[in-house]
This record gives structure tokens, sequence and C-alpha cells, in this order.
């Protein structure tokens, strides 16, 4: 009875720290959303494209035959039908960004669990988030996830 109440006991340890381990993750996740919100690239040189693109794709136009780019199809039109969705904004492809950041987190934590230990599950995620999901180390932000400069790139 003492193996089953002690096995019990260690399930029960093992998930309060997996929710520990997700509460400070998403604490971090939130603050650097909220630090990295609305600093956006120059929508005149940097990031012009990546919404002038899917806001014609989501009119109808077809890219490679009405509209020349010379990177993969998929984020444009991906962004074009998010648009057609929820209007052609900046903010949608923010919020989208958002998301699949987030999700990108979530496979990171699950991956460094299962192959390593908490520390570095833990230490990996934070590590995506902080250098690479929302890296701003300019007043400009278009080397983050949230409006990445070739988001093509990161899909393909």
């Amino acid at each position: 009875m003492s193996d089953e109440a002690s096995e019990a006991t260690g399930k029960l340890d093992e998930r309060q720290n997996t929710q520990l381990d997700v509460l400070l993750i998403s604490a971090c996740f939130v603050l650097l959303s909220a630090f990295a919100w609305r600093k956006t690239p120059d929508l005149f040189v940097d990031f012009g494209m990546q919404l002038y693109l899917p806001w014609q794709i989501s009119e109808g136009k077809d890219l490679y035959v009405d509209l020349a780019w010379k990177h993969g199809p998929l984020s444009q039109y991906l962004n074009g039908f998010l648009f057609r969705l929820f209007g052609t904004s900046l903010t949608t492809l923010m919020t989208f960004n958002l998301l699949v950041a987030a999700a990108i987190a979530g496979v990171c934590y699950r991956f460094f669990r299962l192959t390593a230990d908490r520390t570095a599950a833990v230490g990996a995620t934070l590590v995506f988030i902080c250098l690479f999901a929302f890296s701003q180390y300019i007043g400009l932000g278009n080397w983050n996830d949230l409006t990445p400069y070739t988001p093509c790139l990161r899909l393909c």
C-alpha cells in the first residue's frame, strides 16, 4: 500500500511541477508579448510586401501570375486566407504569428521534457521565447516571430 501511495504522491508532484513550468513559461511569453506588441518593422521598407501580397491574394489575385514573388507560396496564401477571414490588418498577422510562436514554444517544451528533464525543458523553451520568438534588439521588430522579416522561410 505504501508503494501505491508514494507512486500517487510522485504523480501529483510531477503534475504540480509541470503546472509551475507552464505558469513560468506562460508568464514570460505574455510579458514579452506585451513588450513586443506594436513594435513593428518599417512597413514601407522591410515589411510592406508581407502585407501587400496577402492582401492582393485575399482580393482574388494569383501569386506568380498577377504578383511577382521569388519565395514559396505557403505563407502568402495562408496570410491571404487569414485576411479574408479576419480582415486585412497587421493585427491579424501579428495575432496569428503569436499563436504560431505559442505552439512552437509548447512543442519545444514537450520535446525537451520527453528527451531530457524539467530544467532542460524550461530552459530551452525560455531561450526560444526570449532569443527567437520575441527578439527585440533594436526599436523595430522585424527580427521576431510577431512580424518576421521573411515569414515564408519560417513556414516552408
